[in-house]
């Protein structure tokens, strides 16, 4: 998560499992959950928890697979590009 240089922290430590901020987004994981989404810098999940595997974005777009399709979405969890 996220703690400044006087120790306080910027996002709660709510999530499972959180991964490095790319783009202004991050993969996160709450607890109990399967799946992952995609939170924003004040710790709110912007993109919903529904994907199986869920990479950082890279060039405005990301890697992402869910129960029915994969490929890559936009940010606000458009998927703009589907492989079979």
């Amino acid at each position: 998560m996220d703690i400044n240089t006087k120790g306080v922290w910027g996002i709660e430590p709510k999530f499972a499992s959180c991964f490095r901020f790319t783009e202004g987004l991050a993969v996160a994981k709450r607890p109990g959950m399967k799946t992952t989404g995609y939170i924003n810098k004040t710790g709110e999940m912007v993109i919903s928890e529904k994907f199986k595997i869920a990479l950082p974005f890279k060039n405005v777009l990301a890697y992402v697979k869910d129960k029915k399709r994969r490929g890559y979405i936009n940010n606000l969890g458009e998927f703009v590009w589907k492989s079979k």
